[in-house]
């Protein structure tokens, strides 16, 4: 009994010296964080590069007043919030964090009247629907509408006068601003080039939509996060689904704006990534603060997590996430030809690692990859190509208006000059949903994003 004992306690010591040799093994790999690599330095330089810009000019101040009172300047609560968020950033222990100051009017849609509701709601999806609710005499709420919020439609008309657009990107989410107002400002001064064109006065609508598309591509270009340059994404395509509209209720030719062809500076999400980069080292830091204090119940567990405290490696973590943020950024900026292809095969690439580098950092790996970048955003860099598609549809469109084309589901197929971004191939018609075909890759059907003829 005694040699079974001490033959079971000579495995247990073997087994224990093997865990103890093992965990020293990996905390001598892990005994040291990396520096930022090469890939966040650049991202960094990025932000911090930025040209300097005077609140006055700075869209993005304005809107983080836009929802100000009516006896508040905009302009000036901006201002304020953006001296805040900029103290925040210099003395984060007196500033902690929170929601910004100054006070914000009541919600404006839930005083609009049922007419206005309705006729928001239907616009706001379908367009092809919304088509038909303004053919069926919608001046009136139309009108009721625009008189109703004048005041954001005459707010929103400032904030496009501001031909510059900077953020402030500090990796807090409470530092972002209520984007309500933005977009609905937008469906305003729509209804308002709408209701311009109907009457006739074809230069008013034209100028309103020249405006609203030269901000938004301000917007798109220069976005430095994820979030703003989506949402300049969705603007852009709900400009011509609805200036689409316009054109038809005045009968008028494709604007000059919308026959430029987007960049690659604005599909490119570089700009955009650095930002997100930021928010994921905050998050990071913040993760790898808490691991240290150990803020955690039971003593059992305190012990568990500062065994595991040397294998997260807060910097390695974040240069992982750099690296396919640059990878990302750098596909972002092929062709269109070569983009779908060539984030397709991105994501289903494996990195190959070498013992010593699956070993170094595992937890922070674990972490990292569940989310890669470059499968996680993939979607938006083929959703803000898109952009160059639609933009292809409207002008081809209001083409095909002008020219008189048949709708004629047994006619003759029109001649349709505009191609396919991603195939060159010239775009397709359908007769009986009266559109021109486009094969989108960031979106799936949906009817609100229809170029209506």
């Amino acid at each position: 009994m005694r040699k079974a004992l001490r033959a079971v306690g000579g495995i247990v010591a073997v087994l224990c010296a093997c865990a103890v040799l093992a965990y020293a093994g990996l905390w001598v790999i892990n005994a040291r964080d990396e520096p930022p690599s090469a890939d966040v330095v650049a991202f960094d330089a990025q932000l911090a590069q930025r040209p300097p810009l005077a609140d006055a000019d700075n869209a993005y101040v304005y809107l983080l007043g836009m929802a100000a009172p009516d006896a508040v300047d905009p302009q000036q609560l901006g201002a304020q919030r953006m001296a805040f968020l900029a103290a925040r950033a210099q003395a984060p222990a007196t500033h902690p964090m929170t929601q910004l100051p100054g006070a914000e009017r009541s919600s404006w849609r839930a005083m609009r009247p049922g007419p206005v509701v309705a006729l928001a709601k239907v616009c706001q999806g379908d367009i092809a629907a919304c088509a038909e609710a303004l053919d069926a005499s919608a001046e009136p709420t139309v009108d009721q509408w625009l008189t109703e919020e004048g005041w954001l439609l005459s707010r929103y008309q400032t904030l496009l006068a501001h031909r510059a657009w900077r953020e402030y990107v500090d990796g807090d989410p409470t530092s972002l601003p209520g984007y309500t107002g933005l977009m609905d400002g937008q469906q305003l001064l729509l209804m308002q080039a709408w209701r311009k064109a109907r009457k006739g006065d074809t230069a008013a609508a034209d100028a309103l939509l020249a405006a609203d598309l030269g901000f938004w591509r301000v917007v798109l270009r220069d976005s430095d996060l994820l979030i703003s340059k989506s949402i300049a994404a969705s603007a852009i395509r709900r400009h011509f689904a609805f200036g689409n509209l316009v054109l038809r209720a005045g009968a008028m030719p494709a604007p000059a704006a919308w026959r430029v062809p987007f960049t690659t500076q604005e599909r490119s999400l570089r700009r955009a990534m650095s930002g997100e980069l930021r928010y994921v080292g905050v998050a990071v830091q913040a993760a790898s603060a808490e691991v240290a204090m150990a803020k955690f119940d039971g003593p059992a567990e305190r012990f568990g997590v500062r065994l595991q405290r040397p294998f997260f490696k807060p910097q390695a973590s974040t240069n992982q996430v750099a690296a396919r943020d640059t990878q990302l950024a750098d596909l972002s900026e092929l062709p269109l030809a070569q983009l779908p292809q060539a984030l397709a095969q991105a994501g289903h690439a494996t990195p190959q690692r070498g013992l010593v580098e699956r070993l170094y950092n595992p937890i922070g790996k674990a972490l990292m990859d569940v989310g890669d970048p470059v499968v996680v955003y993939a979607g938006h860099a083929l959703r803000i190509g898109d952009l160059e598609g639609f933009r292809r549809v409207a002008v081809a469109t209001a083409s095909l208006r002008m020219q008189g084309a048949a709708t004629d589901p047994n006619a003759a197929p029109p001649k349709i000059a505009e191609r396919d971004p991603y195939t060159e191939q010239p775009l397709g018609w359908d007769a009986q949903r009266r559109m021109i075909v486009f094969d989108r890759k960031g979106l799936d059907d949906d009817p609100g994003t229809r170029i209506v003829y």
